[in-house]
């Protein structure tokens, strides 16, 4: 028996060592965004949450901006999709920081009509129009990239008056899940 649990203590003393020289990778991270996609459209909230948690952790410590931005603005899904609309604005407001500091105009764009669509939740009516404005200009600075189905369907184009919001765009109440490249 005193044999067994000193086998017992030398393994788990091993795995700690080995698991302290693991060094994560952005694979790690999208695995962890991959269950939390699936645990979030189950509707199992508390285990995307998790799931996303730890990719953050790992996109953080990878120092990849990037991949931070796109599990802040997952995390802020949940709490939108759970109605706690001023816990996802924090959240939203952390990833357009990061996507406005790369230069990420996709990230801006989501990002800015998700908390257009809190504010507008809220009843914050001049903040939801200040955030969807901000999206229709990103929208605007890629209008040339505009051709996948996704942004086509996100806004309606008029040859003589310009480029219109669609309130469709931000409405569902699943949100726009970010995906890792």
């Amino acid at each position: 028996m005193k044999k067994s649990i000193v086998t017992i203590t030398i393994f788990l003393t091993l795995f700690v060592c080995i698991s302290s020289t693991f060094s994560a990778t952005l694979e790690d991270a999208q695995r962890y965004n991959a269950e939390g996609v699936y645990f979030y459209n189950k509707a199992d909230f508390n285990s995307a949450l998790k799931n996303w948690e730890k990719g953050l952790d790992i996109c953080r410590e990878l120092g990849n901006k990037q991949c931070i931005g796109i599990f802040l603005n997952n995390i802020g899904l949940v709490y939108d999709y759970l109605d706690q609309y001023d816990k996802a604005l924090s959240y939203y407001e952390k990833a357009l920081v990061i996507h406005k500091e790369i230069g990420n105009l996709d990230g801006i764009y989501r990002n800015a009509g998700l908390m257009g669509k809190s504010y507008e939740e809220l009843k914050k009516y001049n903040e939801a129009v200040d955030y969807y404005k901000m999206s229709i200009e990103v929208a605007e600075k890629i209008r040339d990239e505009l051709k996948s189905e996704e942004y086509r369907t996100s806004f309606m184009v008029n040859e003589k008056e310009g480029l219109f919001f669609s309130p469709s765009a931000f409405s569902n109440k699943k949100g726009r899940l970010f995906r890792l490249p």
